[in-house]
């Protein structure tokens, strides 16, 4: 075998130059959207780098990775990890105009506060890491990777773990953003990570969110909803009220907008390349 039918490093800066991207200097940072940190956002709009970007790689890993037993064993994690749908929803509910106008509106205050906290929300993510090499290291020495049933184990542990972990990220950052942020800019972030969920994966945060904002509404002063004016508890509540309803209609990407960006074909998780990395190196 080849040592390296498809080098990462390589194969990125290669994809990034044929489109012309401006590489952020950490994909990860902040919230770890994968595309950069909140000021990275509108870029990302403009031009779906990581989309086409990470598409590129698919296509160059398909092309490389085919000599051997091996090459095409690492190929099944490339093309696992190069499914891009999961972000190409995620980016067309972000770069929706409504949902960037509400960007605009707190990127500078609480959601820009409160970034490098949330970092250690992708910390509690990669807790999972361990655990699933261990899995994936378990299922890959009892089949075969010429079984029928091979693809498919892989495919499910990963979308397990996958599941797992995300939920916890975004039981991490609702801790941190419930109090610190409105319900809207909450819901920003929130929403992002959800549409990044695997199939059968779920998250409700609403409910909590709603009584939250409801016990905010009879304690004012300690609220995130409040934005420091002297209201009166009417005038507090009405505003509240008027708040949760225009929440309850704010972020929902259009149609049209989701069927554009899932007429690509492409998007992708960060994530799980570091993971795969991990599992293929362990396993030579």
């Amino acid at each position: 075998m080849r040592p390296n039918c498809f080098d990462l490093d390589e194969e990125l800066a290669n994809c990034a130059r044929k489109y012309r991207v401006q590489m952020p200097t950490n994909p990860l940072r902040g919230y770890s959207f994968g595309y950069g940190s909140l000021n990275d956002t509108e870029y990302m709009c403009r031009t779906r780098w990581h989309i086409l970007v990470f598409h590129c790689m698919r296509k160059r890993s398909e092309e490389a990775c085919k000599h051997s037993e091996e090459e095409k064993f690492r190929q099944i994690f490339w093309a696992i990890s190069f499914d891009t749908r999961k972000l190409e929803k995620a980016a067309a509910y972000i770069c929706h105009e409504h949902n960037l106008r509400i960007l605009r509106e707190h990127q500078n205050n609480c959601l820009q506060q409160q970034e490098k906290l949330s970092e250690q929300c992708t910390v509690h993510r990669n807790d999972t890491i361990r655990e699933v090499v261990a899995e994936l290291q378990r299922q890959s020495s009892r089949l075969s990777p010429s079984s029928a049933e091979y693809y498919t184990t892989i495919t499910q542990t990963l979308r397990h773990y996958e599941c797992k972990s995300l939920r916890a990220k975004l039981e991490c950052l609702y801790s941190i953003l419930h109090t610190a942020c409105p319900p809207n800019a909450l819901r920003l972030v929130m929403n992002y990570f959800k549409e990044t969920l695997p199939d059968d994966c779920e998250f409700n945060y609403e409910d909590r969110l709603q009584r939250f904002i409801e016990s905010s509404a009879m304690f004012p002063s300690s609220s995130p909803l409040n934005n420091g004016g002297i209201l009166s508890d009417g005038e507090q509540n009405r505003q509240t009220r008027d708040r949760l309803n225009d929440d309850s209609r704010a972020l929902r990407p259009s149609k049209e907008g989701l069927q554009n960006a899932l007429s690509t074909k492409l998007g992708m998780h960060l994530g799980t390349i570091v993971l795969l990395i991990i599992f293929l190196t362990a396993r030579l």
